[in-house]
């Protein structure tokens, strides 16, 4: 504790400096606690990750902040803003290493990037870090709020996804293993295949995933333990950086960050629904985060985009480093989740329109940067995403709100009195109109106070680009969200990016609040004398709504943090899932990188709704466990999210005549690659009992693999000819 001499310039108030550095460094080292226990207590792999994220992430991306911003930077802005440069830095170099057969040269990045960042510190100054007493309270509640980002991730990611040696260690949510699947695939293979269904391209914003495969191509890390645990670090240092800046920004006020930190992370919805589960509105940001990853990887690019957003917009000119940066952090926000950029391009839409109707002019350079935007969201959707289910919506008012349970009580109710008044046809959408107002009103609470604030505060004082930035973005989340209906209620990743410019610009209106009245401003009242309880009032208002908030999400999340406690920090997997990963761990081991298999999983027979139990009944090996887990395609596994429906059923009826009929399956059939037969006998299904026992390769418990042998005479070039044709 003696370095804390040198930050410790002046006695503080109550406390002192020194203790409250004390306090900022145990905050710090309870959020270093999570990410260690939730690995097991094994130091290694974070520290390992820690030192990749350094060497290939924010190495790059502080060198290129620093050529495109031409500035020193602070701590706020490398982690704001380098952070997720770096990452989609590092995602186009692994995917460009990758297409052309380098991949091994991904390992001797950073040694270029060191050599850019010592001519940048010869050129000039590349940081300012300045750090005091002034700071002691700031670097506090900063550390509070990440340590708060990752006790969300424990509670509600972790507790529910227990690893053992880095692999699940039983059944888990089926989406965070698809997403490990894809990033297995991403680290083996090229071109960049569907592993559940081989042969087919992937389809995906699978920016997240390339990072996952890179890092653990590059250390051997498991990638669910990048994915399920590490992952959480940088994202929630990028986005409690970015959060703080922007409600700085806006309020000019540190205290403004941190209060639209709190305002971000630790506030649920205005009811008294205790769980996630059965939401009254639509409170489910903190649960989003950690139900689709993806969704936590591109609020960092929101976060980014709307940072750099502030510079572009306050200088007189379009200046090329920060267009060349725009265009990165696009590529990066649309590879992490293809719903972001659409809603930035909108918001400087109308940010541009509004612009023109109060000054009279047009905002060429908006609709340019909109523009140049929209060409970066394209260059990345087009090859990865348009066939990615539909990619299509449709107009639909108010059809996210179907999810919530006030929605499905109470709009019945409206629609039938308002028949008693009003003609039917105008009943219903009257109903739909006043029950999405409290929808909407419920789900935000206290950050409507972003409204008044807009209209009425903060101009004048804060950064008034900003804060119409924020209004911008605001209303394209919110129009396009309760607008628009898009697959499998995908509005919500819209609708739910509100809580970021809501929470900064409410912390503008909390802090401007608390200047005027700690100023004494007068406010004009027919009664003077009234001002006094008008103030009690609106100050108890705001207290009981924030009280609530704070209340409602200390209750859905704090169960989840308990259970995620009194669990075991190194646990084993269970039998049938240690059954499956050995099987799954030889494959990988012993099996080529490009190697095919084929499961007795997803047969007809086994998809049948008589038989669904058997299948479905601990999730081992039905939802890409085995793509997952071997980091080899599958010939087809599993039925959720894909796009050729027709080619896994032939395939489907080619596996059940082989696995139940004694049918022959010829390596034409299936690839030129290695082909790997996969009996499952967890499903005791008598598959495969024409394989011959010689030809076994492995066999434990639950798995047995074999060879599928090529046919005599017959070459990979013809299996390949006659796949094609």
């Amino acid at each position: 504790m003696q370095l804390l001499r040198f930050v410790v310039r002046v006695p503080a108030r109550g406390f002192s400096a020194e203790t409250i550095w004390r306090s900022a460094l145990l905050l710090a080292a309870a959020a270093a606690f999570i990410v260690i226990r939730s690995c097991g207590y094994d130091f290694r792999q974070p520290l390992v990750y820690v030192a990749y994220l350094l060497a290939y992430v924010v190495l790059p991306g502080l060198v290129a902040v620093r050529i495109f911003d031409a500035r020193p930077l602070d701590v706020g802005r490398i982690l704001a803003l380098a952070l997720p440069t770096g990452l989609a830095l590092e995602s186009l170099q692994f995917l460009s290493l990758a297409a052309i057969g380098a991949k091994a040269w991904h390992t001797w990045i950073p040694l270029g990037w060191l050599a850019l960042l010592i001519r940048q510190a010869r050129v000039g100054r590349l940081l300012q870090v300045r750090v005091s007493a002034h700071h002691a309270g700031v670097a506090g509640l900063l550390a509070a709020f990440v340590m708060i980002a990752l006790a969300l991730a424990a509670g509600q990611m972790f507790t529910e996804s227990p690893l053992a040696n880095g692999v699940p260690a039983r059944g888990i949510f089926h989406d965070w293993v698809y997403l490990i699947s894809r990033a297995a695939v991403i680290k083996n293979h090229w071109p960049l295949e569907d592993p559940s269904l081989a042969g087919t391209p992937l389809q995906y914003h699978y920016f997240m995933m390339v990072h996952a495969a890179a890092a653990s191509w590059t250390t051997g890390l498991e990638i669910s333990t990048v994915m399920l645990r590490l992952l959480y670090l940088p994202l929630s240092l990028a986005l409690v950086a970015q959060v703080f800046l922007l409600g700085r920004a806006v309020s000019r006020s540190v205290w403004g960050g941190c209060v639209a930190c709190f305002l971000f992370l630790a506030t649920s919805e205005l009811s008294f629904s205790t769980s996630y589960g059965d939401s009254h509105y639509l409170g489910l940001f903190s649960r989003w985060l950690f139900v689709s990853p993806t969704f936590f990887h591109g609020m960092i690019y929101a976060g980014a985009l709307l940072v750099v957003l502030r510079d572009v917009l306050r200088r007189r000119e379009l200046e090329w480093r920060y267009v060349s940066l725009l265009l990165l952090l696009g590529v990066g926000g649309t590879g992490a989740k293809g719903t972001v950029l659409p809603v930035v391009v909108t918001a400087l839409v109308l940010l541009a329109l509004w612009s023109a109707r109060r000054a009279g002019r047009s905002s060429a350079r908006m609709l340019v940067v909109a523009a140049l935007l929209a060409v970066a969201f394209a260059v990345v959707y087009f090859p990865t995403m348009s066939a990615w289910r539909s990619g299509g919506a449709r107009f639909n008012p108010f059809h996210i709100f179907e999810m919530t349970g006030f929605w499905r009580q109470w709009l019945p109710a409206c629609e039938a009195g308002l028949r008693m008044f009003l003609p039917p046809a105008i009943s219903g959408a009257v109903a739909e109109f006043l029950c999405g107002l409290v929808a909407f009103a419920g789900t935000s609470g206290i950050r409507l106070l972003a409204l008044p604030y807009l209209a009425w505060g903060g101009t004048a004082r804060g950064d008034r680009g900003l804060v119409h930035l924020l209004g911008a973005f605001l209303f394209a989340c919110v129009g396009m969200g309760l607008l628009l209906e898009l697959n499998s209620f995908g509005e919500i990743y819209v609708l739910l990016m509100m809580r970021l410019p809501m929470s900064v610009l409410a912390a503008g209106f909390l802090i401007e609040g608390a200047r005027s009245l700690s100023a004494g401003s007068a406010v004009r009242l027919p009664f003077p004398a009234a001002l006094p309880v008008v103030r009690v009032g609106m100050i108890g208002v705001i207290g009981v709504a924030f009280v609530m908030q704070a209340s409602v999400w200390m209750a859905r999340n704090a169960p989840g943090f308990a259970d995620w406690l009194r669990s075991t920090p190194v646990v084993r997997a269970d039998d049938g899932q240690g059954d499956l990963t050995e099987a799954m761990l030889w494959i990988r081991r012993n099996t080529e990188r490009n190697a095919v298999l084929v499961a007795n999983a997803w047969t007809p027979e086994n998809t049948r709704s008589d038989h669904w139990g058997a299948l479905d009944r601990t999730l081992l090996g039905v939802h890409f466990y085995y793509s997952a887990l071997s980091e080899r395609r599958l010939w087809f596994e599993g039925h959720h999210y894909v796009l050729n429906g027709p080619l896994l059923s032939r395939r489907a009826a080619l596996a059940s005549d082989f696995f139940y009929r004694a049918g022959r399956l010829e390596r034409a059939d299936v690839s030129a690659a290695p082909v790997y037969v996969l009996v499952d006998h967890a499903l005791k299904d008598d598959a495969g009992l024409q394989l011959r026992p010689a030809s076994r390769l492995f066999s434990n418990r639950r798995i047995s693999v074999y060879p599928l042998a090529v046919e005599p005479g017959l070459r990979g070039a013809e299996i390949s000819s006659l796949q094609q044709d």
